[in-house]
């Protein structure tokens, strides 16, 4: 017969080894538990850079494509800058083509007004011939005819018709007339021009942009010539200026005043006219 205390030793043991299995067994579970934590952290990290590195492709991608896009703007901006620089060597020819061709026009105009000239010289040369032919045979008239006539008589003639000129200049002074115009720049660039009068061409004179000039001279008429185009080249535009006259006194300031505007102004943008308004 087992004694008690035997007994009660054993179910000490087998309490003692079961509390040490129990103690194993919680020691294996939580390292089990954190090699569960150990593991899902990982898994995140992984899942985490799997997550990069998608953006990072994303990224890349993106950045590929903006590089594209900026090639292909860049190759569409050199193709239209080369266009654009090919389009304006062709226009600098074609104005080099119409320049030569203004010049010929202009060379075939003058040779034809040379030979307008040379031709009304001749006309002129030959109208004085036949001019002082008539001359010479008028003058042999008056001759015979003057010695038809008595020395007495024709002293007498001679001294009244030389009585006669002189009362006429004396009783008709000499007409003088004086005038006055207005001449304004209402473009928006300088033009160079010449007055004429009845003592012929003046000096050239430059007219700034909304610059106002009052003319004045002892003449009939005024008249200006200047380059009437912005195209390149000389084309030559001729006008006679409105004026106010004043007969045997000089030029007041009320002709000054009530004188009307001769403008220049570009309708078109190339051509260059000269208007008048009243004052």
């Amino acid at each position: 017969m087992i004694s008690p205390v035997k007994t009660w030793y054993k179910n000490v043991a087998l309490w003692l080894g079961a509390a040490v299995a129990l103690v194993a067994a919680a020691s294996t579970l939580s390292l089990l538990l954190q090699y569960h934590d150990r593991i899902v952290t990982l898994e995140g990290e992984l899942e985490q850079a799997r997550t990069q590195t998608d953006d990072v492709k994303s990224r890349l991608a993106r950045e590929k494509k903006e590089l594209a896009d900026q090639a292909d703007l860049l190759r569409q901006t050199y193709t239209q800058k080369l266009d654009s620089e090919a389009k304006r060597a062709s226009q600098a020819e074609l104005l080099a083509e119409s320049e030569q061709t203004a010049r010929q026009t202009e060379a075939a105009r003058w040779a034809r007004d040379s030979q307008t000239y040379v031709q009304k010289l001749d006309s002129e040369t030959r109208r004085a011939s036949q001019a002082e032919l008539l001359a010479a045979s008028e003058k042999s008239a008056r001759q015979v005819e003057a010695t038809r006539l008595s020395r007495a008589e024709q002293v007498a003639r001679e001294q009244e018709d030389a009585r006669r000129a002189a009362e006429a200049r004396v009783q008709e002074p000499k007409r003088q007339v004086w005038c006055v115009a207005r001449l304004r720049n209402e473009t928006t660039f300088s033009i160079v021009y010449q007055l004429i009068d009845d003592n012929g061409a003046r000096n050239s004179v430059t007219l700034r942009p909304l610059q106002e000039l009052v003319l004045t001279g002892k003449t009939v008429s005024m008249a200006i010539k200047f380059d009437s185009s912005t195209k390149a080249g000389y084309q030559e535009g001729r006008y006679t200026l409105r004026t106010v006259q004043s007969v045997n006194r000089p030029t007041s300031d009320l002709d000054m005043r009530t004188a009307p505007v001769n403008y220049f102004s570009t309708p078109n943008g190339v051509n260059i006219e000269l208007r008048v308004r009243a004052n």
